[in-house]
């Protein structure tokens, strides 16, 4: 937008210039060239407003096993937007700007969100059924269960992993054996076991869902610490 014969100066509350894309797709305004400013008077609003909003995430049909939709991402992300100005902006009022540029994703449907609140009373159970050891040899639940010891960056190394005893409702504990004493302040090392989880919902259909359980062993001065981490059961969205 270049050569006018006069300045933009549009109504209380209305912007100079205004441009909204929906369905994503990317935005270009180009107002005056160099040498050449267009000018744009305002009251109670923006100079010039650029905007790409882009579609919202279709509704999935609901999960068997959950029996709610699974949240899908975006058909299409807003765009991207481009403003050039060559332009003298003079804004009156409060909160109100040279420029607005914005480019965004609507949210989640409201049955989506709906289906997500009540998921707290889908009425699935879960259960650790098996524990497979550093040999990946399975294990029964319960017992004690070798695991495999790597470096912090995930690299095998030699001895052993200490031992993990991981029960069917999922508490465990974990005895590091003699791997600490070795530990030089500030080293670490990982020791991990396998491990499969069962869930149930309401109607009785199962799914299992496999996932990595570990410890992470690090000497501090004198002190040895360990922090536990749970895996993600992918097949479980957690």
């Amino acid at each position: 937008m270049n050569s006018l014969s006069g300045a933009l100066q549009p109504g209380n509350g209305v912007s100079g210039i205004d441009f909204q894309k929906t369905g994503a797709g990317d935005v270009t305004i180009n107002t005056g060239v160099a040498g050449s400013n267009i000018v744009i008077n305002t009251i109670g609003a923006s100079g010039i407003v650029a905007g790409t909003v882009g579609s919202p995430p279709a509704n999935p049909p609901p999960d068997p096993f959950w029996g709610v939709p699974i949240p899908t991402s975006s058909s299409a992300q807003g765009g991207v937007v481009h403003v050039l100005s060559y332009s003298d902006i003079t804004n009156q009022g409060d909160n109100v700007a040279g420029i607005v540029a914005t480019s965004q994703t609507t949210g989640y449907s409201q049955t989506i969100i709906q289906g997500l609140t009540n998921l707290v009373n889908a009425g699935v159970t879960f259960t650790v059924i098996g524990v497979t050891n550093a040999s990946g040899t399975n294990v029964a639940v319960g017992a004690p269960v070798t695991g495999t010891l790597v470096d912090a960056t995930g690299t095998n190394i030699l001895g052993s992993g200490g031992t993990f005893t991981i029960s069917s409702t999922g508490t465990f504990s974990f005895d590091a054996g003699t791997n600490l004493g070795g530990l030089a302040v500030g080293e670490s090392y990982q020791s991990f076991v396998n491990y499969t989880v069962q869930g149930v919902n309401k109607s009785g259909m199962t799914n299992d869902g496999t996932s990595e359980f570990s410890i992470w062993c690090m000497r501090h001065r004198t002190l040895f610490l360990t922090t536990a981490e749970p895996g993600i059961c992918v097949c479980f969205g957690e």
